[in-house]
């Protein structure tokens, strides 16, 4: 990302992030991996912490359909993207396999691009 167009504060708090997410798919004694890039909301150390907090009891699904913005490299039987739409979204969080996957890389993924911000 070029960044000198971009106020040091944004650079600090990003709005967003695209992260790549891959779902193992079981298939004859091993796994395929169907894979998209997911554009998740950042969300910062208290919003994650009450996202997570047990006490709201959320699924894994609850948590993605909260951080989930759009999809990328989806495509179609011809090979063309589908666009990201608010109904592609939920399909895809609705798909088995994907949430605890997507949930799991987000949180990675935030906790990495917050170590790599301090260091």
């Amino acid at each position: 990302m070029d960044t000198k167009d971009i106020p040091f504060f944004a650079q600090l708090n990003p709005v967003s992030f695209e992260w790549p997410v891959k779902v193992p798919v079981p298939n004859g004694g091993r796994y395929d991996f169907i894979e998209f890039t997911g554009v998740f909301k950042y969300l910062d150390d208290a919003g994650e912490a009450e996202m997570l907090d047990p006490k709201n009891k959320r699924t894994d699904k609850q948590i993605l359909a909260e951080v989930l913005l759009g999809v990328k490299g989806i495509k179609h039987a011809d090979g063309t993207e589908v666009a990201s739409t608010p109904e592609l979204v939920a399909s895809v969080i609705a798909a088995d396999r994907v949430a605890p996957c997507a949930v799991g890389l987000y949180l990675g993924a935030r906790r990495g691009l917050a170590a790599e911000k301090n260091s």
